[in-house]
């Protein structure tokens, strides 16, 4: 009783720093490990991941690509509960989390999907990798799977964003330029969208948000700058990449949420 009391004084309280080691020792439980590999020469384009298990030879390797305004940080909480002898990674994509030195012609999709494909070279997978791709990840993840379908030996995409046949009423509200219902500058509007992309009430979520809050003003304006692009560069391309995903050789999962807001 007094450890589960101390762990909700924690979710109470924590500040950025706490949260940071919380996360730290909660990798290091799971066996997941972080690392950086370079992508340039000059070795200051750095790719940020983590990795649980090694690879076996007959069994796909699961790599997970997060969101917008995500990071690999997402994914933990599922890798942790994947048995250890399946192999798991998270990537940072350029603008995100800890991967750094990308200019913004890294924030394009396609160059995204390049990237992610020098990125799997480098790694050398011994097979033919499973690709899991939530949000703005999961366009990415059905882009590669169309451009390299020989590194792909299946793919699940959960909620991509929709295209324009079928956008939301806060995709439209994105494409006139009102960022702030999807990267909120204000705590009012940052806890509307929390409960919002919850399907549950979360404890303590109020004390939780004012400290993710800060942490999300730091990086405010480069997300803008990556949606900007987005919807510049990708987002009109949308509806044809999904029309083309019925030509994958590869097995497919698709997942949209009926009640998905976003």
């Amino acid at each position: 009783m007094f450890r589960i009391r101390q762990m909700r004084k924690l979710r109470v309280t924590m500040p950025g720093r706490t949260i940071e080691i919380y996360t730290k020792i909660s990798m290091h439980r799971a066996g997941i490990k972080k690392h950086f590999l370079p992508m340039d020469d000059d070795m200051n384009a750095k790719l940020c991941y983590c990795e649980k298990g090694v690879e076996v030879v007959g069994q796909p390797s699961l790599v997970f690509i997060h969101g917008f305004s995500s990071s690999k940080s997402t994914w933990l909480s599922v890798i942790k509960h994947i048995p250890d002898r399946y192999h798991c990674i998270a990537v940072d994509l350029p603008g995100h989390g800890e991967t750094v030195g990308f200019n913004e012609e890294y924030y394009i999709a396609t160059n995204v999907v390049d990237l992610l494909k020098q990125f799997f070279d480098r790694l050398n997978f011994i097979e033919p990798i499973c690709l899991v791709g939530g949000s703005m990840g999961g366009a990415i993840a059905a882009m590669f799977a169309m451009k390299y379908p020989f590194d792909v030996g299946m793919i699940c995409v959960l909620s991509p964003p929709p295209g324009e046949e079928y956008e939301t009423d806060m995709v439209q509200q994105l494409r006139l330029g009102k960022y702030h219902v999807i990267l909120p500058e204000t705590f009012k509007q940052y806890y509307a969208l929390m409960k919002i992309l919850s399907k549950k009430k979360i404890p303590f979520a109020r004390s939780l948000a004012k400290t993710y809050f800060k942490i999300h003003l730091r990086t405010l304006n480069q997300h803008k700058r990556i949606l900007q692009i987005a919807f510049e560069y990708d987002y009109p391309n949308l509806g044809e990449i999904y029309r083309q995903l019925k030509y994958l050789m590869c097995p497919t999962l698709i997942i949209w949420g009926r009640e998905d807001q976003v």
